[in-house]
């Protein structure tokens, strides 16, 4: 799920950043090396986001990924 927070801040800073994404946007994300690809919502990464966690750690590690996405 971290790379696809890193993918959404990408984007948001990138060239797509004047363009607004909704919760059905539809995010492609491919790894290359071994190459792999996801396409997941931003509603779901969102959702995951806000979602409950299993221990304290897991919160620290959503609360700095919401951070990065406000950036």
């Amino acid at each position: 799920m971290k790379l696809r927070i890193e993918a959404m801040a990408a984007f948001r800073r990138g060239a797509f950043a004047e363009i607004t994404f909704g919760p059905a946007t539809p995010l492609r994300i491919r790894v290359r090396a071994p190459e792999e690809e996801h396409t997941v919502t931003v509603g779901k990464v969102l959702s995951w986001l806000d979602g409950a966690t299993r221990s304290p750690n897991e919160q620290v590690k959503k609360n700095r990924l919401k951070e990065r996405l406000r950036r």
